[in-house]
C-alpha cells in the first residue's frame, strides 16, 4: 500500500485532470474533421479513399467509430467549397487542441511562454505536421501489415499489430516532444515517459474494444450516443495516460537538473 500510494503521490497526483477534460473535448470535436484531413492527405499520396476506409474499419479496435468513418467517407466527393470549409474549421479544432497541449507541456517543464501569435502559429504548424506524419505512417502500415500478418495465427497477428501501435506512439509522442517544447531536453531524459505512453496507449486501444462491444449491444436504446459515449470513455483514458507519461519524463528532467 505504501508504495502504490508512493506511485501516486509521484505519478498520478500532480497531472492536471482539466487538461485531460480539455484534449478529450478538443479531440472529439476534431474526429470528423479529422478524419476528414487525413482522407485528402492520403490522396495526395494515390491512397483511394475506399482503401483507407476499409483499412481503418479492419484495424481500429473502436467498432463504435464506423459510423463515423463511414459519415466521413462518404462526404469526400462533397463540393470544394465544402471541402474547404471543412479543411479549415479541422485545423481551426485541431490546432486549438493543440495549443492546450503546447501550453501545459512548457507550464511543467517550466519554460518561458512566448507570445500568444507565436503559440497559435506553432499549434498550426505542428497539427499539419502531425497529421501528415500519422498519414505517412498508416500508409507503412498498409502496405506492410497485410504482408507480415498473412496466414499468422491470431495471437501473432494481434501481438505484430500492438508492436505497429507502439511504434506509431512512440514516433508520434516524440515528435510531439520535439516540436512542442521551446527547450531541447535531451532523449535519455524523456524516453521513459514515451516508451510508458507507446506501451499502455497501445494496450489500451486493442483492450478498449471488448468495452465498445457492450456499447455495441445497446445501440438499439442508445442510438449514436453509443458511439459517443465509448469514444469520450476511451480517449479521457488515453490522455490521462498521456499526461501521466509527460509527468514521468518530468520527474527524469528533474533528476538531471539536481
Amino acid at each position: 500500500m505504501k508504495k502504490l500510494k508512493k506511485y501516486y503521490e509521484l505519478y498520478l497526483k500532480p497531472v492536471n485532470f482539466f487538461y485531460v477534460a480539455a484534449l478529450t473535448y478538443y479531440s472529439i470535436l476534431a474526429l470528423i474533421p479529422g478524419l476528414s484531413i487525413l482522407f485528402h492527405v492520403l490522396g495526395w499520396f494515390n491512397i483511394l479513399p475506399s482503401t483507407l476506409h476499409d483499412f481503418l474499419l479492419n484495424i481500429m479496435p473502436l467498432e463504435s467509430s464506423k459510423q463515423i468513418i463511414d459519415f466521413v467517407y462518404y462526404k469526400q466527393n462533397s463540393s470544394i467549397v465544402y471541402s474547404s470549409f471543412i479543411f479549415i474549421i479541422s485545423l481551426f479544432i485541431i490546432s486549438s487542441g493543440i495549443l492546450r497541449f503546447i501550453k501545459y507541456l512548457n507550464q511543467i517543464f517550466k519554460i518561458n511562454k512566448h507570445s500568444s501569435i507565436l503559440l497559435k502559429i506553432r499549434a498550426i504548424i505542428v497539427s499539419l505536421f502531425l497529421i501528415l506524419t500519422l498519414g505517412i505512417l498508416l500508409i507503412l502500415l498498409m502496405l506492410i501489415l497485410p504482408v507480415i500478418t498473412n496466414k499468422l495465427p491470431v495471437f501473432i497477428y494481434y501481438l505484430v499489430l500492438y508492436l505497429c501501435y507502439f511504434v506509431i506512439h512512440f514516433i508520434m509522442l516524440y515528435i510531439i516532444y520535439k516540436l512542442c517544447l521551446y527547450k531541447d531536453i535531451r532523449f535519455k531524459y524523456i524516453y521513459k515517459g514515451i516508451i510508458f505512453f507507446s506501451f499502455t496507449g497501445s494496450l489500451l486501444y486493442l483492450l478498449f474494444a471488448p468495452l465498445v462491444k457492450i456499447f455495441a449491444n445497446n445501440y438499439k436504446s442508445l442510438g449514436p450516443l453509443a458511439s459517443i459515449s465509448s469514444l469520450l470513455i476511451f480517449l479521457y483514458i488515453y490522455f490521462a495516460i498521456l499526461l501521466i507519461s509527460l509527468n514521468i519524463s518530468l520527474i527524469e528532467y528533474k533528476k538531471m537538473l539536481e
